[in-house]
């Protein structure tokens, strides 16, 4: 099989490509400001203008999770997930002859499973934003809680009320 002219030239041009980086990478293992009469005859860099390097500052991080507001805010996300995944489980279990007394949960009672579960999580992850959105903010962020505190309030009340009334299908 002949080979074409591309081919020859790869031959040629990858060991050139491949010496080029090699020696490069070689070339970068060398300390700075080294003067090396034998290696660098064109620029020399007189020892006493090297500065020695100094080291980064330490900045003190604290970490997020020994803060205690982030931990009440964890604490809280998760309440407001679960009371919610507790208020839909309820009236998804009841989901053929259900009929939702709440009127902001009423256009969400109908729609498919998955769907209904999806807005659901969507409200609490938009609660549980408000909330940190409040915790950081300079005018509220005394009362960062209560949005999270009434959202559980809420769907524990409404878990309650569809457990009693259960049985009026």
């Amino acid at each position: 099989m002949p080979t074409r002219s591309s081919h020859r030239f790869a031959r040629i041009i990858v060991p050139m490509l491949l010496l080029l980086v090699f020696s490069t990478m070689a070339h970068a293992q060398e300390t700075i400001g080294a003067v090396d009469s034998n290696f660098s005859p064109g620029i020399r860099i007189p020892i006493t203008t090297i500065q020695p390097i100094k080291p980064l500052p330490t900045w003190k991080m604290k970490r997020q999770w020994e803060d205690r507001s982030v931990r009440r805010f964890i604490l809280l996300s998760t309440g407001v997930y679960s009371a919610a995944a507790m208020d839909m489980q309820e009236s998804a279990s009841l989901r053929p002859h259900f009929h939702e007394d709440d009127p902001l949960a009423k256009p969400f009672a109908k729609l498919p499973l998955p769907a209904y579960y999806a807005h659901g999580f969507a409200f609490a992850t938009g609660v549980n934003w408000l909330g940190w959105r409040m915790a950081r903010s300079e005018k509220w962020h005394k009362v960062w809680w209560l949005p999270q505190v009434c959202s559980i309030t809420g769907n524990i009340i409404g878990y309650w009320h569809t457990k009693t009334h259960e049985n009026r299908r």
